[in-house]
């Protein structure tokens, strides 16, 4: 129970090196930041989708997975993320497996809806990416679901618990086989449904709230307009201070990003950190935050 709860809990992933993308050192830009408190936050800020519609989904895909690897200066899109919230059991998932893995993960998954109902295959088609759906329709055409086919025939015709347990039996090692690991169930409800009771589509795939998608919350500073916004202004040029309260600013994102940027780089910053908004000695053991890895 421990470690489901622990396994159930996000955690901040903060951009060591946001420094480089900024063209400038990690002392420079803690000086340009001296009067910031605060980043722009949103609860959905990124998306890892199981769904890809789109190339540019899957890059974005790609991107966080990145991230998660400690390049992280991959993801920015018109904002710079600074801070990026993910499900711890997400996070390891993505931490522990190559590109090549995860993709894998996503093509077993969609492999899976498109076998269990035929005749929505044609909504699929439509809204998948067009590259993906091909490899979707090539494994669901390889012979991986030989086995649990012949068993849930068996399960139909016998309707005992022996059946039903070779059934799920066989179709959780279809899982395994296809690359989706039991630390990533909780986001693949719509095939472990299937072990119990055949999963059916609505009419149209949900491409919001369909449960494909994995919200991701961040803190970031804006990049989209000109020299004006906050990422150019504040970081970049060095032009502008202020501790960047908006109505969509949020205190923790930043705090838990400047904390373990500070104990990264405590060697260059020579003894300074920032609390609220002012420089302050840095005590002489900084202690690291158990939240980082």
């Amino acid at each position: 129970k421990a470690i489901e709860e622990y396994l159930n809990k996000s955690v901040w992933i903060p951009n060591y090196h946001i420094e480089k993308y900024a063209g400038i050192t990690a002392k420079k830009l803690h000086e340009r930041i001296e009067q910031v408190e605060y980043l722009r936050h949103r609860d959905a800020a990124l998306t890892f989708t199981l769904y890809p519609g789109s190339e540019k989904e899957i890059e974005k895909n790609k991107s966080l997975h990145a991230y998660a690897n400690g390049n992280y200066n991959l993801v920015h899109d018109s904002y710079v993320y600074f801070n990026i919230k993910f499900p711890w059991r997400l996070f390891l998932f993505l931490k522990s497996r190559t590109w090549q893995d995860v993709e894998r993960m996503v093509h077993g998954f969609l492999s899976v809806l498109f076998w269990n109902e035929p005749d929505k295959r044609e909504i699929m088609e439509d809204q998948i990416d067009r590259k993906t759906m091909k490899t979707v329709v090539g494994i669901v055409r390889s012979g991986h679901f030989k086995g649990v086919e012949s068993a849930h025939k068996e399960y139909l015709k016998n309707n005992n618990p022996i059946s039903k347990a070779k059934y799920n039996d066989t179709f959780f090692r279809l899982l395994i086989d296809l690359g989706i690991d039991p630390l990533i169930f909780p986001y693949v409800k719509q095939i472990l449904g299937h072990i119990h009771y055949p999963f059916s589509f609505d009419e149209i795939i949900p491409r919001e709230g369909g449960g494909f998608d994995i919200k991701l919350p961040a803190g970031y500073m804006r990049d989209i307009y000109d020299e004006t916004d906050d990422w150019q202004s504040i970081v970049v040029k060095g032009t502008r201070k202020e501790n960047l309260q908006r109505s969509e600013s949020d205190e923790e994102s930043f705090r838990s990003w400047l904390e373990a940027y500070e104990f990264y780089h405590y060697n260059e910053l020579k003894g300074k950190i920032h609390v609220k908004g002012k420089m302050s000695p840095l005590s002489k053991e900084p202690k690291p935050n158990s939240n980082y890895d």
